[in-house]
């Protein structure tokens, strides 16, 4: 996907494979408990990036 598309996320994880950052253009909102979904606005439209995979460090 290019930079150019407001989608365009960068995830990096940690060396246990955990999600240790998240970066969009428009940051998600993100809840403490790891179940729940981050959110962010895409073309009008809410969408849910699943997270599960761990404590995420912003």
């Amino acid at each position: 996907m290019p930079k150019a598309d407001p989608a365009f996320l960068k995830i990096h994880y940690d060396r246990d494979g955990k999600l240790n950052k998240l970066s969009l253009p428009n940051p998600p909102i993100i809840f403490h408990n790891q179940w729940y979904p981050a959110l962010t606005v895409y073309k009008g439209e809410l969408c849910s990036l699943p997270i599960s995979s761990g404590i995420i460090g912003i």
